[in-house]
C-alpha cells in the first residue's frame, strides 16, 4: 500500500475511533442492553458523522426507502444539506419525511416544507411550505428558521408577514440573525421584485444588532440610502459600535468614512481606527495608516500635525505598528529631505529592534540598497535571519540566498551595529 493511502487510513481511524468504542461498549454492557439492529445503526452514524450531504444521502437512501424511522431523519438532513434539487427518490421519501416531521423531526419538517416549495417529489404547494419551517423552527432548528423567516419575509407564495419573519428569526443568534436579514435585503433588490425601500428596513434591523456582519448591512444600507444626506451619521453610528468592541473590518470601514468628509479632525479620528484595526492584525491598518499620512503632506505640519502627533505618541509607548506606520511613510515622502528620510529610518529600526518581522525584512531592504551609504549585507543578512525565523515569508525568500544565520549571532550583530542615534 502507499505511503499516503496508509497515512489517510490512519487518520481515519483515528478519527472514527471514539464513535467505534461507544458502539462497542454499548452492545457488551449489561446495564443497557440494547437490541444489536440499533446498536449498528449507532456503529454507522458514528462512521458518518464527518460525511458530506451527498453521502449521507447515499449512505442511508435505501434504509429510509424501507421505512426505517432513524434513516429517514438521518436522510432529512441530507437533504437540507444539498439544498433544494430534484433527485429520483424524492416521490417515495416525501411521505416518509412528512410522517417523521409529525413525530417532531424538525429536519424532516423543513426537508419536507423545502420539497413542498420547490415541487421536489411531487406537486409544489409554496403556500403550505412556511407552517413546515415553522414548526421546525419552534424546535430551535436553525436552517428552518432560515427557510422561514425568508419565505414569510419575501412573501413566497403566501402574504408577506414581516412580524412572522422577526418572531423566527429571534429564536437564532443575533450573529446568525443579522446576517439572514441582509440575505432578504438583497434578495428585495433582485431584478423583478426591486424594492428598496423594504430592503432598506432588513438592512437596518441587520446593523443595529451590533455584530460582525454590521459591516455588510452598513454597506447595503448606505447603497441604498445613497440620497438620503441623514443616512451618513447612522452609519457611522453603527460602525463605531461595532468597531469600539474590536470588530476590526469594521473599524477600517469607519475610517474610509471618516476620510471622506475632508474634516481635518475626523482625519485624526480616521487614523485611530486604522490603528486599533492595525493593532488587532487586520492586514489593512498599516497601510491604511501609510496613506493617510502620504496623503496629509508630511511637510505641512498644520495639517498633518495630529496624525503625526498621534502615532508619534504610540511610538515613544512603544508600538512597532506606529513605528512601521511611521517609517514606510516618512521615507516615501522624504522626497530627497535628508532628514525626513532619516526620521523615517530610526522608526523603522526601533520596529526592527523591537521584534518586528515586517520592519526587520523592509529594514534589511534599505540596508542592502542605501542610496546614500555603502550598504551592509552583514547586518541585513541578520536582519533577514530573524524575520525569517519568526516565518515572515518575503525572508524567507531572500535570507535562502544570503545563508541564514544563528538567531542568537543575528541578535548579538543587531545590538553592537545598530544605527539608532
Amino acid at each position: 500500500m502507499p505511503l499516503g493511502g496508509l497515512t489517510s487510513k490512519k487518520s481515519w481511524v483515528r478519527r472514527r475511533l471514539p464513535g467505534l468504542v461507544l458502539s462497542l461498549v454499548i452492545l457488551c454492557s449489561p446495564q443497557a442492553p440494547v437490541p444489536f439492529g440499533l446498536v449498528g445503526l449507532g456503529f454507522s452514524q458514528a462512521l458518518a458523522a464527518e460525511e458530506s450531504p451527498a453521502r449521507a444521502f447515499r449512505r442511508w437512501r435505501n434504509r429510509a426507502l424501507s421505512g426505517n424511522r432513524l434513516a429517514v431523519r438521518e436522510i432529512a438532513k441530507a437533504i437540507v444539506g444539498l439544498g433544494p434539487r430534484h433527485f429520483s427518490e424524492a416521490a417515495a421519501l416525501r411521505p416518509l419525511l412528512r410522517r417523521e416531521a409529525l413525530l417532531g423531526s424538525s429536519a424532516s419538517a423543513t426537508a419536507y416544507g423545502m420539497m413542498l416549495q420547490y415541487g421536489i417529489g411531487g406537486a409544489k404547494d409554496i403556500r403550505s411550505a412556511p407552517s413546515w419551517y415553522a414548526r421546525a423552527a419552534r424546535t430551535g432548528n436553525r436552517s428552518a428558521s432560515k427557510h422561514a423567516a425568508i419565505t414569510f419575509a419575501l412573501g413566497w407564495g403566501i402574504r408577506r408577514d414581516e412580524a412572522k419573519a422577526l418572531a423566527i428569526l429571534r429564536q437564532i443568534t443575533p450573529e446568525a440573525r443579522a446576517k439572514e436579514m441582509i440575505k432578504i435585503g438583497e434578495a428585495l433588490l433582485q431584478p423583478g421584485r426591486e424594492e428598496p425601500d423594504v430592503a432598506l428596513r432588513w438592512a437596518r434591523r441587520a446593523a443595529r444588532l451590533e455584530t460582525s456582519a454590521t459591516v455588510s448591512a452598513s454597506r447595503l444600507y448606505e447603497r441604498l440610502a445613497s440620497m438620503d444626506p441623514n443616512s451618513a451619521p447612522q452609519i457611522r453610528e453603527w460602525l463605531e459600535a461595532v468597531a469600539s468592541a474590536g470588530n476590526t473590518k469594521a473599524a477600517i470601514a469607519l475610517g474610509e468614512r471618516l476620510l471622506l468628509t475632508l474634516n481635518p479632525q475626523d482625519r485624526a479620528r480616521a487614523a485611530r481606527w486604522f490603528f486599533l484595526a492595525a493593532e488587532k492584525g487586520e492586514p489593512r491598518g498599516i497601510p491604511a495608516l501609510m496613506s493617510l499620512l502620504v496623503n496629509s503632506n508630511i511637510r505641512d505640519a498644520d495639517e498633518a500635525n495630529p496624525i503625526l502627533r498621534f502615532l508619534e505618541d504610540k511610538a515613544a509607548e512603544g508600538s512597532n505598528i506606529a513605528r512601521v506606520s511611521l517609517g514606510e511613510a516618512l521615507i516615501f515622502a522624504s522626497q530627497g529631505d535628508e532628514d525626513i528620510r532619516k526620521r523615517g529610518e530610526t522608526y523603522l529600526e526601533q520596529a526592527a529592534r523591537g521584534g518586528d518581522p515586517e520592519a526587520q525584512f523592509k529594514l534589511a531592504m534599505l540596508l542592502l540598497n542605501q542610496p546614500q551609504a555603502e550598504p551592509d549585507p552583514a547586518l541585513a543578512r541578520a536582519y533577514l535571519s530573524l524575520a525569517a525565523a519568526k516565518g515572515y515569508p518575503l525572508a524567507k525568500g531572500v535570507v535562502g540566498r544570503l545563508g541564514a544565520m544563528p538567531e542568537a549571532e543575528a541578535q548579538a550583530m543587531i545590538e553592537t551595529g545598530s544605527r539608532v542615534q
